[in-house]
């Protein structure tokens, strides 16, 4: 799932209409409409977290694990 899916759940798992959420996170239904769709490139932090809190939920961040690199 990317992104706009997983706010896409949490907002109609809280019966949130996407108006509703731009209202509380101060943006427009448009943009959070463009978010769910994948059709938002970067997001900045700062909406993230608000979106977040607005949904009642938390935001994680994961690393990819690399492989050990070997040094001769």
């Amino acid at each position: 799932l990317h992104l706009g899916m997983r706010i896409r759940d949490a907002r109609e798992a809280r019966g949130m209409t996407q108006a509703k959420l731009a209202a509380a996170v101060g943006t427009t239904q448009s943009a959070i409409a463009r978010l769910e769709a994948a059709e938002v490139a970067n997001v900045k932090l700062d909406t993230l977290l608000r979106i977040t809190q607005a949904l009642k939920g938390r935001v994680e961040v994961y690393f990819p694990r690399t492989a050990a690199r070997v040094h001769p």
